[in-house]
């Protein structure tokens, strides 16, 4: 299928009725969890509707929206967002993000107040326990727009390069003090693998945590967790590369049981081991993969060289995917596309060249 400039950088949700008509009134009932999120998706699919395109990009309310092949089932949203608002209470805005395919499956929520440990609710900060796929750095969320020390991210760099699509944030101003640096860069290759890489620099040596907020329990095998759903037979795959040596905190979340409501039910964070002034973060998000019994993901490879980290995909019939991410200084890198018909190398760019 031909692609056109313009796919989406994040924003992942099944069959959003663009489609199947008589799927509506199910689908609303799941978007409904995740209202926030609900009113991206729906903006977005008003936006591409009747298009082949994969992606909305909005550049006023800053973000982005990707989803699966037109037509494709299912039909995979990822949102990515990293508003600049500074009204008080419109929450910790670093980046988050969500997936939806069928239901949502990761998803932003409101703050709670207590979790669940060892069988019983423990009262503890709302801010602690903020529900946002962000990263955690001395035990703390971002800071809320509306705090004194609070200062708006923004989305840095943005292009549709045809096979993938590429989005970068500096998010370091939600975090006051804490951070002296904070980037998010994200690659959704076309269908639907997202590849988060996340840097951060603290002025001293802290705790830090990569946050991912799960409307089912997971299940963890070393460094891959599996996400299933009893709403959709379309579960994702989340491939932890780096920190290399990281923990699995994994405390549930509030009272509901997991999986229904506005709040999602369970909390992953990956950690590394020690305290640390300066670290990491790389995932690969596999969305609406069906596996069976003995199957593999892509084949999938951490890779390093100098001034750079990043990821190597194999899609099959010859196609390699190597994605570089700078690993000092600013944001961008690079990415050797190779295939049967020969080899191409490309800078991620700096700057935005919205669709």
């Amino acid at each position: 299928m031909k692609r056109i400039a313009g796919r989406g950088v994040f924003l992942l949700a099944t069959t959003l009725a663009l489609s199947l008509q008589g799927a509506r009134a199910q689908e609303s009932s799941y978007l409904d969890e995740c209202p926030q999120s609900k009113a991206l998706i729906e903006e977005a699919a008003a936006q591409l509707k009747g298009t082949q395109k994969l992606c909305y990009y909005h550049a006023d309310k800053a973000y982005v929206v990707a989803r699966s092949d037109a037509g494709a089932t299912p039909e995979c949203w990822f949102t990515f967002q990293a508003p600049v608002s500074t009204q008080k209470g419109a929450g910790p805005d670093a980046g988050h993000f969500t997936l939806f395919c069928g239901q949502f499956l990761a998803c932003d929520g409101e703050k709670i107040s207590q979790i669940r440990a060892g069988g019983r609710i423990v009262k503890r900060d709302s801010r602690e326990l903020a529900n946002y796929n962000t990263v955690i750095v001395d035990g703390l969320p971002p800071f809320e727009a509306g705090d004194p020390v609070y200062r708006p991210p923004s989305i840095t760099a943005f292009k549709d390069y045809g096979d993938y699509l590429y989005v970068a944030a500096d998010l370091t101003g939600p975090y006051g003090r804490r951070v002296k640096r904070l980037t998010r860069q994200i690659v959704f290759l076309w269908p639907n693998v997202a590849v988060v890489y996340d840097r951060v620099n603290a002025p001293e040596k802290v705790s830090m945590s990569w946050c991912l907020n799960l409307m089912e329990n997971p299940k963890v095998d070393g460094n891959l967790m599996k996400i299933t759903s009893r709403m959709t037979a379309n579960p994702f795959y989340c491939l932890t590369l780096l920190p290399e040596d990281s923990i699995v905190v994994k405390p549930r979340l509030g009272e509901n049981g997991g999986g229904v409501g506005a709040c999602p039910g369970f909390r992953m964070e990956r950690q590394p081991r020690d305290l640390v002034s300066e670290c990491s973060f790389l995932h690969v998000l596999y969305l609406g993969v069906r596996l069976s019994d003995g199957e593999a993901l892509l084949p999938t490879r951490l890779l390093r060289t100098e001034g750079h980290e990043g990821v190597r995909l194999e899609k099959g019939g010859g196609t390699t995917f190597e994605f570089l991410f700078a690993n000092a200084g600013g944001v961008g890198g690079k990415v050797t596309v190779k295939k049967k018909e020969g080899e191409t190398m490309q800078e991620l760019v700096v700057t935005i060249e919205a669709p």
